[in-house]
């Protein structure tokens, strides 16, 4: 299976009603390309240029090199349809994006980076894997992310016969092939188990990436789901500030 290219294909499905306005936000200047981000000087202009592409639609991103700053130029491509050559992997390039600008915050590091930083210090997804065993390393981490999706998605209840047939018509709506199809609905069939989850994430940056996903995938609208995030939040680690941090990037105000 190809993991980043089937969480591509969840992200665009839309796991929950907001799961695109969310990224929409996380796109635009209020999110990872604000001011205030320190991911904002490098990446503003192709936020916007990539958050208006995603508002309609649009399966690719037009001109520029989408491999220049770690195939962050493919961002709404690969959210939104392009699943090949170097618009692949674009869900786990916003999801590296939002882990490091959350850490950088909370840690007080504001300033702006450039691309050679993120060269240098970004997770695997925000920058492109140079070598066999980084690739591994995202395709691992994109299986995690996934995961954690279908975890959330369980929060308050277990995935009814009805979404569940939604979801998978719809991924395979997206392109993801026989492989990807069965390991998600092999997660969406197994019973939720956030313990486990917890125990599988390893870094800070994985725990910033595995509650921005979780953020995507549910509403937040019951008590339930909101139990799960803060019980998701605590074992994972994650400082209130990054939570933070997370949440204003898309667009939560819960």
């Amino acid at each position: 299976m190809n993991a980043q290219s089937l969480l591509d294909a969840l992200l665009q499905a839309g796991p929950a009603g907001s799961t695109h306005s969310r990224l929409n936000h996380a796109l635009g200047p209020q999110g990872l390309g604000g001011g205030g981000s320190p991911l904002g000087g490098i990446l503003g202009d192709l936020l916007q240029q990539a958050g208006g592409m995603l508002s309609a639609g649009r399966d690719k991103v037009a001109g520029g090199d989408p491999a220049a700053i770690g195939g962050l130029g493919a961002l709404a491509g690969a959210l939104l349809g392009g699943r090949s050559g170097a618009l692949g992997g674009g869900a786990l390039a916003l999801l590296g994006s939002l882990a490091f600008s959350a850490l950088r915050s909370a840690s007080g590091n504001t300033a702006p980076v450039s691309a050679e930083q993120i060269a240098r210090e970004a997770p695997i997804g925000l920058k492109p894997a140079t070598n066999a065993a980084e690739k591994g390393a995202a395709e691992n981490t994109a299986r995690l992310i996934i995961t954690a999706m279908v975890s959330a998605a369980k929060a308050d209840g277990a995935i009814d016969g009805g979404e569940m047939e939604r979801l998978m018509r719809q991924v395979k709506e997206a392109g993801a092939d026989a492989d990807d199809q069965a390991f998600l609905l092999g997660e969406l069939q197994k019973p939720l188990d956030l313990e486990g989850l917890i125990r599988s994430v390893t870094t800070p940056e994985a725990a910033a990436q595995v509650y921005a996903a979780s953020v995507l995938a549910i509403e937040i609208d019951t008590a339930a789901e909101k139990d799960y995030l803060q019980r998701l939040a605590a074992g994972l680690d994650l400082p209130p500030q990054a939570v933070a941090e997370i949440h204003a990037a898309l667009g939560v105000t819960s």
